[in-house]
């Protein structure tokens, strides 16, 4: 009896075993199939993996071409208001130059103008004083004729009086 007990015993233990090593014959097919999950996963995750990581390439990629659009679009802009900022300074420079210029004119008009008056009342001056010379000898020349005159005048009248005279001591 212990020996059909033990015989017993190990048949049971020897099905425990097949049903064990059928167990694990399908534990093996399960850890087959679950390696090969496992590796689809893997590759799955892999590809996302990779997917993923084109995409964030890609939009750092964009992010940083956007950076650069955006700073040369901020250089460009600075540009010009600098540009800007010397035309301003330029244009402000030649509106100054144009108005010391004209002001310089203006200066040298306003000399020309009273050099001009200048010369015109000393040719004025001079033809008075010539005037006035030309008449003051033209009133001594006839003071002088009437003088003569008078004096020729005085002369023959002495004279038709000492005739007169002479005539009546007779």
């Amino acid at each position: 009896e212990a020996a059909e007990q033990h015989s017993c015993e190990i048949m049971r233990i020897a099905e425990e075993l097949a049903d064990a090593r059928a167990s694990l014959g399908s534990l093996k097919g399960q850890v087959a199939t679950t390696a090969s999950e496992l590796g689809e996963l893997k590759e799955q995750l892999g590809n996302e993996a990779q997917l993923r990581t084109q995409n964030s390439e890609s939009l750092t990629q964009k992010f940083v071409a956007e950076r650069k659009t955006r700073e040369a679009k901020e250089q460009t802009l600075e540009n010009l208001v600098n540009g800007e900022q010397r035309a301003r300074e330029a244009h402000e420079g030649l509106v100054r130059e144009m108005l010391g210029q004209e002001k310089a004119a203006r200066e040298r008009y306003h000399t020309l103008v009273k050099e001009s008056y200048d010369k015109h009342r000393e040719l004025l001056k001079d033809q008075f004083d010539h005037q006035r010379s030309v008449v003051e000898a033209t009133h001594k020349e006839v003071f002088n004729m009437l003088q003569r005159d008078r004096d020729v005048l005085a002369q023959e009248k002495l004279e038709r009086t000492r005739h007169n005279d002479s005539v009546n001591e007779r």
